[in-house]
């Protein structure tokens, strides 16, 4: 170690001068290739989760994990009257579009799990139809501008994330 870090001390400008032209083919070869890269990163096709994916959304119809999640804080108990309705109208909002195989809520098999503590917010989990990622992004994208007009409620998860990301 302390061989190169002579080197390195006595010829500094040849280091840096190496270090642009690698920097600089690096950029050359590389910089076509981003083209190819997805934006939620790489699957192998072999894989067992995928097979196990696509087993799952062939039985069901829907891909098995939220590719929107939407929380719902209307600023009173979402377990009881208005509350309960902004969470069901963000539901219902979000079931609207396409792409969306179904909705989970606490009140449609959720449970409690989907309540905060103190009641003040619920989650809404959307399961999208089998879609590759440029549909998920573009459908999160539809759903977030369906419900921004509903004051409490905040849409969020995978697709919505690698879009804003990517």
């Amino acid at each position: 170690m302390s061989r190169l870090a002579g080197f390195l001390s006595r010829r500094p400008w040849r280091v840096l001068l190496v270090t642009i032209v690698v920097f600089l083919l690096a950029v050359v070869v590389g910089g076509p290739l981003t083209s190819n890269l997805s934006a939620t990163g790489f699957e192998d096709p072999g894989a067992e989760f995928v097979a196990a994916r696509d087993q799952l959304e062939a039985a069901t119809g829907s891909n098995p994990g939220p590719g929107v999640v939407a929380l719902v804080e209307p600023g009173s108990d979402v377990r009881t009257g208005a509350g309960r309705a902004a969470v069901e109208r963000a539901a219902t909002t979000i079931a609207a579009d396409p792409e969306v195989a179904s909705v989970v809520t606490a009140y449609n098999g959720g449970g409690a799990a989907l309540v905060s503590n103190d009641g003040d917010a619920s989650y809404v989990a959307a399961f999208f139809t089998p879609i590759n990622d440029d549909q998920a992004q573009e459908a999160a994208v539809r759903i977030r501008d369906a419900v921004e007009d509903q004051p409490g409620v905040t849409v969020g998860g995978v697709a919505i994330a690698t879009r804003v990301k990517g």
